[in-house]
């Protein structure tokens, strides 16, 4: 995403127009009509884009690196080839096929475009080769799951205070406002909440059934201590 989030600035900086894709986010049902459903894709260039769209499996580990594995049929994906015409808007089928599931299943869903060549500077004949790529989410699950976010015991390690996270539920969840309620000893409750003070916490997400283990900058108050930290995550 972070490639992604790179392109797309140079592109506005540079006031290149490219195709776009939405939703960047889609979950579905594991059956029934709630199964599948619809992106789309906008060319807003003056040139036709020829795009691939290939599916990947999505795990954690507990670092947050993310390992994506080839799938067999359970997505649908029609077409899964295609040219976008210039200032058209097509529609891409997808649907899931696979088991039912008692946990959410995560995918990526990739749109990769063919490398297009764009000039900036006529008279020095500057010249951006691109692959734009979509990497966009995809989560399959039923209406009554949810996520059960559990603290594990932190510790201190490098001037960084190591957090693990176990989400114990059976759906994903971004960590958006999270709190975290630290036991700072003789039942004295820390409370650590904001971006700069959760920085590498805060935002992330926590696939279903995933432990995640987020390093956030050493509170002062905690400097001193030499034992496991105990506490809770809370997010809205």
């Amino acid at each position: 995403m972070k490639l992604l989030t790179y392109i797309l600035t140079l592109l506005i900086c540079f006031n290149i127009k490219a195709y776009k894709v939405v939703p960047m986010t889609l979950e579905l049902a594991d059956k029934g009509p709630s199964s599948k459903s619809l992106y789309y894709i906008e060319n807003d260039t003056s040139k036709p884009v020829a795009i691939e769209i290939t599916v990947k499996s999505r795990k954690m580990e507990k670092s947050g690196k993310e390992v994506n594995s080839d799938i067999d049929n359970e997505v649908l994906i029609f077409p899964n080839q295609l040219i976008v015409k210039p200032n058209e808007k097509r529609s891409i089928r997808i649907q899931y096929r696979g088991k039912a599931v008692s946990a959410e299943k995560s995918y990526r869903v990739i749109f990769n475009q063919l490398p297009i060549e764009m000039k900036e500077d006529k008279n020095k004949g500057t010249q951006i080769k691109l692959n734009l790529k979509y990497v966009t989410s995809l989560y399959i699950g039923k209406e009554d799951f949810k996520e059960n976010l559990v603290l594990g015991r932190a510790t201190i390690k490098n001037g960084k205070l190591n957090v693990p996270v176990i989400n114990k539920g059976n759906k994903h969840k971004i960590l958006n406002d999270a709190q975290l309620k630290l036991d700072t000893g003789s039942k004295k409750i820390l409370t650590l909440k904001g971006k700069s003070v959760l920085k590498g916490l805060e935002g992330e997400n926590i696939l279903a059934n995933t432990t995640r283990v987020f390093q956030i900058p050493l509170p002062s108050k905690l400097k001193n201590v030499n034992r496991p930290i105990v506490g809770k995550i809370i997010v809205p």
